[in-house]
């Protein structure tokens, strides 16, 4: 059964369903052959089922375009007092 139609099943996203397993692969939690596709014989896919209902993705956040911050201007100088002489 393949990973789009488990994950139909479970109305979850085939993009955060490939994020656990290969966590889950990682770990040793789960068996892949890399370069593979996901797709499991039927009497595997209790188990697949179970490991993906009781994650949630861990992504990692995207990076962000870094703009450099705006020079500001020197704040105005302090107003100065004469004083009569």
């Amino acid at each position: 059964m393949t990973l789009a139609t488990i994950c139909k099943e479970l109305k979850i996203d085939p993009a955060d369903a490939r994020v656990i397993l290969r966590s889950l692969v990682k770990a040793k939690k789960l068996k892949h052959t890399p370069q593979g596709r996901w797709e499991w014989p039927r009497a595997e896919v209790a188990s697949v089922k179970k490991q993906l209902m009781g994650k949630e993705p861990t992504k990692k956040p995207a990076k962000k375009a870094t703009r450099k911050p705006a020079k500001k201007s020197a704040p105005p100088p302090p107003p100065t007092v004469e004083t009569a002489s």
